[in-house]
């Protein structure tokens, strides 16, 4: 898989403006600036149809309600385990056509 990291919500959608989208995120809720829904919401009235999968540290069930309403692929509540991660990424590019044998997702 290859991976980028961005510093804040902005960073990522300023990133996508320069470049293909991306196959799937992972966006921590509790971000500088921008919150994670609310890159989440920015995606979605843009029309980028990006899985996205949900961290955090500090959970409260309505914020996950409103993310898993909202399309997310999945909520991680830190600490999380690698593989629970690699799953979720996992099932967001096969809703990708993104995963199979020389694509997406492996185990190398």
């Amino acid at each position: 898989m290859q991976v980028r990291a961005f510093r804040s919500g902005e960073e990522f959608l300023n990133a996508l403006q320069d470049s293909p989208a991306a196959d799937c995120s992972v966006i921590d809720i509790q971000m500088p600036g921008m919150s994670g829904l609310e890159v989440q919401e920015t995606l979605r009235r843009s029309g980028r149809n990006i899985p996205v999968i949900f961290i955090t540290a500090h959970y409260e069930a309505e914020i996950e309600g409103l993310a898993m309403k909202s399309g997310a692929i999945g909520f991680l509540r830190k600490p999380f385990s690698d593989e629970a991660l690699v799953g979720l990424i996992r099932k967001a590019l096969e809703t990708r056509g993104k995963t199979g044998p020389d694509r997406g997702a492996r185990n190398d």
